[in-house]
């Protein structure tokens, strides 16, 4: 299915989920009787056996209460009798057998057992020149879940199974919660193909789907065909159906047609094509709506990824996403997602790395969605690079290489089509060479380290308030980073290892006027333990900090004396300014006071169920905290998880200067915005009974920034029936889909059935549940499924 459905409004969706005729028992389904395939028999050698020719030494061995010698060869054998031939084995009470030609005939009840199958019937046939025929026949799957009964049903010596009259399930005896009833069935076991006529699929009694000519197959092959058809409806789109054709083009080539048609909206041509070969795997997938009716234009989203190793340690990554219209996300995303895609990313990668050199050539560019949020001239708005172009050394001289040097280098070209609003773009060179000492040894490490950095900008435009067509800033960087660990045993019997690491990084940068620079790539990003000791608060080449200051922070572990394994660790630091910085990027408050905020982080990683991580970045200057996060987790089992999270930023009113046109001229205007956010989340998977489960997410804004009350932001609830060969989930949803946050909600119910051994492994609904509840894993399976499609024509 594309993977953006229409926006689901109070609308119901059902979906009957089916794919490969393979078995897809999983690790915590109800026990199933019957449904293991036979010890010491894999599907190898029951192909082998069941396709194997017998020859000379394939004899027969019959043994028998009470037999009764006729002529011309013709026995009849009666009590328990036993007939050989290989691994084909045959038991009956009475049977008819012909030595000349290896026939054995029964009038009443037979069994009759192989590598690949194994079978009963009220009477039958057998002979090694033509194989099994058997009338009234069950039968059951030996190398996989699956059992029936036929009307007729022969065997072939070239292991080809024909029933007819035939039913199919997986599902465990005394138990038809869904079967297939055809005319006729087809098993090839030598090509692993199988193929049905006026097939029906039936769920507890009530018919699913029919079709007139099915076709699956029978191994982990793929092969091309028709998949099942999905019907769904939305109040956005109407009425959907979706055909897919399954097109298996090699064995590391395939691609999928994914026609949908929508009643509001027309036909959406989707598609996704796939290749892998030994150095190269790539995707393309695209949706294209020729006439989007309710749109009035044409839609299309395309997505194309590659990663190919290339000779001599080079590598060429391309990601390329473009969509049709800024709404594209909105209308066709199936959760919160189509709020918080601000753009996509185009790039393609030429890269080299060695023991001592990288390089990295780029072309970057992105598509704005978040209009609302970003309109143009936003100087948030991300810049294109084209080309960018990273060159780094690293060399080591000395003992265990003690001494380091080398440099980092950057040129970069940046772009924006900002039209009619004029904006800085032009060149940019960055180079940086270091030398450092690491002198390192048990429980301690010194790294004295200079650096000297210089940019220089050649700039194609001026944007508001930019001067100079050639800024640049060279300025040289000190630093010591320098650290202790110390360790003892800890529990009762010494099980256990506690550390304290303190760490200390003093840093020495003069200040340099950079507010002529323009601001392409470079931002403040939040502080935490791993920003605190960096020689630069910013990231990105644009702006480098002025500091006279150290950094001091401490960290204790408990870990396992054995293992290593981590209990529990905390971390806390902070910076002190011995003169305080005044390089800033436009529209930020610069620091004040001698120290910076207060950070701590503590992770709770292995105290039995239990999990918990926790971050505070405290303002001591105003006695407030600035950011906080809590995620709480109790996780007894890979599929029961309960999360409650905690998530806070402090709300900042700000004024910034967004470029205008105004009479087709330009103009800078002031514009407040307000950032923060206060928000509590809580979101579970939990077994209630021994089929049953419940799903549920619930996100809630304490404070929303632009409405200034509380709001829900994402509430989800489903349950999950789960028997032997088959599960039924329902859900209903309510979140926020749009960029503008005065827009509505929406609401969606679906409904899921899956069928064992009709059902595709990982389903959609698995895909959104892993996503949407942290830490939670779907039951894995226990076997492989075919990789096939199940085809069929309507």
């Amino acid at each position: 299915m594309p993977p953006f459905m229409a926006r689901w409004s109070s609308s119901w969706i059902a979906v009957v989920v089916l794919g490969a005729m393979t078995p897809v028992a999983r690790a915590d389904d109800p026990p199933c009787p019957s449904q293991s395939p036979q010890p010491g028999s894999t599907a190898a050698t029951a192909a082998a056996a069941a396709t194997k020719k017998p020859g000379a030494s394939d004899d027969i061995d019959v043994t028998t209460d009470q037999a009764t010698l006729g002529l011309n060869g013709a026995s009849t054998l009666k009590g328990h009798v036993e007939v050989r031939q290989g691994e084909r084995e045959i038991r009956a009470n009475q049977v008819q057998y012909d030595s000349n030609g290896g026939t054995v005939t029964s009038e009443g009840h037979i069994d009759y057992t192989d590598p690949l199958v194994h079978m009963t019937g009220a009477g039958g046939s057998y002979s090694a020149a033509a194989g099994a025929d058997f009338r009234q026949a069950q039968f059951e799957l030996r190398q996989r879940a699956g059992r029936g009964s036929a009307q007729e049903l022969k065997l072939t010596p070239q292991g080809v199974i024909s029933l007819k009259g035939v039913t199919f399930t997986t599902c465990p005896l005394n138990d038809e919660s869904w079967k297939i009833k055809a005319q006729s069935i087809v098993l090839d076991t030598r090509n692993k193909i199988g193929t049905g006529r006026d097939a029906q699929v039936d769920f507890m009694g009530v018919p699913l789907l029919y079709l007139p000519w099915m076709s699956f197959p029978l191994g982990t092959e793929r092969k091309s065909g028709f998949l099942f058809p999905s019907i769904g409806n939305t109040s956005d789109g109407g009425a959907q159906l979706a055909v897919p054709y399954y097109w298996n083009i090699a064995p590391n080539a395939d691609f999928t047609f994914e026609p949908m048609v929508y009643s509001k909206r027309g036909a959406d041509l989707g598609g996704d094509l796939r290749f892998l070969t030994q150095s190269q795997r790539g995707e393309l997938d695209w949706n294209y709506l020729p006439d989007d009716r309710a749109f009035g234009d044409s839609r299309s989203r395309v997505r194309f990824t590659d990663l190919a190793e290339l000779p001599a340690d080079f590598r060429l990554d391309v990601h390329a996403e473009n969509v049709s219209d800024t709404s594209y996300f909105e209308d066709f995303s199936q959760g919160p997602e189509g709020a918080s895609t601000p753009f996509v990313e185009r790039r393609a990668t030429l890269s080299y790395r060695s023991e001592h050199w990288v390089l990295d050539a780029e072309a970057q560019q992105y598509q704005t969605i978040d209009v609302f949020n970003l309109p143009p001239g936003d100087p948030d708005r991300p810049y294109a690079r084209v080309p960018r172009i990273v060159l780094d050394a690293d060399y080591g001289l000395g003992p265990n290489g003690v001494l380091h040097y080398g440099f980092d280098s950057e040129l970069v070209n940046f772009l924006h089509s900002e039209e009619p609003v004029r904006v800085t773009s032009g060149w940019r060179a960055d180079v940086m060479p270091r030398l450092a000492l690491d002198l390192t040894g048990p429980g301690y490490f010194l790294r004295p380290a200079l650096a000297w950095r210089a940019t220089q900008y050649e700039l194609d435009d001026l944007g508001p308030g930019q001067l100079q067509r050639s800024p640049s800033r060279t300025l040289p960087i000190a630093s010591l980073d320098t650290g202790l660990v110390f360790e003892r045993a800890s529990g009762s019997h010494d099980q256990r290892k506690l550390t304290l690491e303190p760490r200390l990084l003093y840093v020495d940068v003069p200040y340099r006027n950079q507010s002529q620079l323009p601001v392409f790539d470079t931002a403040l990003p939040d502080l935490n333990p791993v920003e605190l000791f960096r020689t630069n608060r910013y990231v990105g080449a644009d702006r480098v900090s002025d500091a006279d200051q150290v950094s001091v922070g401490v960290t204790s572990r408990l870990l396992d004396a054995q293992s290593g394994r981590q209990f529990i660790s905390g971390t806390f630091g902070q910076t002190y300014y011995f003169e305080t910085p005044r390089v800033t990027l436009p529209g930020e408050v610069p620091p004040s006071g001698k120290r910076s905020d207060f950070v701590a982080q503590l992770a709770l990683t292995a105290f039995q169920d239990w999990g918990a991580d926790i971050g505070v970045q405290w303002d001591p200057e105003n006695e407030r905290s600035e950011r906080t996060t809590v995620n709480l987790q109790y996780k007894p089992a890979p599929n029961s998880v309960i999360n409650l999270a905690y998530r806070y930023e402090r709300f900042v009113t700000s004024t910034e200067l967004v470029p205008q046109v105004v009479g087709g001229v330009v103009s800078v205007v002031p514009q407040t915005v307000q950032q923060g956010f206060d928000q509590i989340e809580l979101s579970a998977a939990w077994p209630i009974r021994r089929n049953w489960n419940v799903f549920l997410r619930d996100v809630y804004s304490l404070r929303d920034p632009v409405q200034n009350s509380s709001t829900e932001l994402e509430r989800f609830v489903g349950f999950e029936y789960r028997a032997c060969c088959w599960r039924v989930r329902l859900g209903a949803r309510r979140y926020v889909n749009s960029h503008d946050p005065n827009a509505g909600q929406t609401t969606g119910i679906w409904l899921q059935l899956e069928l064992a051994g009709l059902a595709s492994v990982g389903s959609a609904s698995d895909a959104f549940l892993t996503e949407a509840i942290r830490g939670y894993s779907p039951p894995e399976t226990t076997q492989i499924k075919a990789q096939g499609p199940l085809r069929g024509v309507w």
